[in-house]
């Protein structure tokens, strides 16, 4: 899969440029749900995922013309599995035009051998706290991951489970930065339910 000129599309919208390590690749989201669905790839992908934004063109034919069509994430499983998906708000989505277009669009990729077109909302996107907590955790993902910082927070406890102000506590007493909790969790050394707001959050690891 090759790319296109990544280039701002339009001059009202909000646009977030940024570089993943994770996909290596550089991306331009064109509003804010496009970011918040990029943190939600980026955050439950497999790593060896091939995840790109604005890929290159589809050619299709639409009521009877020829056009093209340029999908916000495609992605590329380790299984071969591809997903060509379309990031749209769900007031816009259930416009009949549109509406239509994602249902040829939806026919034409399932022509295409182990692939899916998908059309994602901000229902799909923002459930919950999660959109907020993927953005809050994102930087975090620049840190290498805590191993050694993780495993001295944890020596000794007995328990399955603890809330982030016990996991607050802790770190405190042990003389351990707070922010190795953060990067832990955005490493997925810690889990939790990110759907909840994040100071409720009760980790499991």
């Amino acid at each position: 899969m090759t790319r296109r000129l990544l280039a701002k599309q339009s001059g009202v919208r909000s646009t977030f440029i940024g570089y993943t390590k994770q996909f290596d690749k550089v991306t331009v989201k064109e509003s804010c749900l496009e970011r918040d669905y990029y943190n939600w790839m980026l955050f439950t992908l497999p790593p060896d995922a091939v995840f790109i934004m604005q890929p290159e063109k589809f050619y299709y034919v639409l009521n009877g013309k020829p056009t093209w069509y340029t999908s916000d994430g495609h992605i590329t499983l380790p299984s071969k599995k591809v997903y060509v998906d379309e990031v749209k708000y769900h007031a816009k989505s259930i416009e009949p035009e549109v509406a239509h277009k994602h249902s040829v669009l939806t026919k034409e990729h399932s022509k295409l051998k182990k692939t899916k077109f998908r059309v994602f909302t901000e229902r799909d996107i923002r459930v919950g706290e999660r959109a907020e907590n993927f953005k809050m955790l994102k930087p975090c993902l620049h840190h290498p991951v805590p191993t050694l910082a993780f495993e001295a927070l944890l020596v000794g406890i007995k328990q399955l489970q603890l809330s982030l102000h016990e996991l607050h506590a802790l770190a405190d007493k042990k003389r351990i930065d707070r922010s190795v909790i953060k990067i832990a969790a955005a490493h997925q050394l810690l889990k939790t339910d990110l759907t909840k707001p994040w100071f409720d959050s009760v980790f499991t690891w």
